[in-house]
């Protein structure tokens, strides 16, 4: 194989890794944005959690919805932080999957400069072996034959 024909190779597979890291990128910011919508809930959790004011009348029916709201609050943050783990979750897999494409341009930029080189030096070869004919041809006389 030549390094032309390695060439679209070589593009389908850098097309594959912009790809990953496009959709790396996306898993980032999906995370990112689970993770503030945990922080909020986690944070309205904790204020709501607050005693209330003193002086204030509280009934019982009061204390038992706040309980239940301070329930469905906890239940939501849970629910939240699961999001959060399966999000980070996508970001590892996603960060795999663009470190096997990264690899596979690596190699195959490899594999290239090695036929380069391999190219680079059998056309040296034949450029030699045209000069060596040519100045043995040079040498012998006109009548001369080998």
């Amino acid at each position: 194989m030549d390094t032309q024909r390695l060439k679209p190779i070589q593009q389908i597979a850098e097309s594959r890794e912009q790809s990953r890291a496009k959709v790396f990128a996306e898993r980032g910011r999906a995370l990112d944005a689970q993770q503030k919508r945990l922080d909020e809930l986690a944070q309205y959790a904790r204020e709501y959690a607050q005693p209330a004011q003193s002086g204030s009348t509280v009934t019982a029916s009061m204390l038992q919805n706040r309980s239940a709201f301070l329930d469905r609050l906890d239940d939501a943050v849970r629910t939240q932080s699961k999001a959060v783990d399966k999000a980070k979750e996508n970001v590892e897999l996603e960060r795999a999957r663009l470190l096997l494409a990264s690899r596979e341009v690596a190699m195959l930029d490899k594999l290239a400069d090695s036929y380069a080189v391999r190219e680079r030096h059998v056309e040296a070869q034949r450029l030699q072996k045209e000069l060596d004919d040519h100045a043995l041809r040079g040498h012998r006389g006109p009548g001369e034959s080998a």
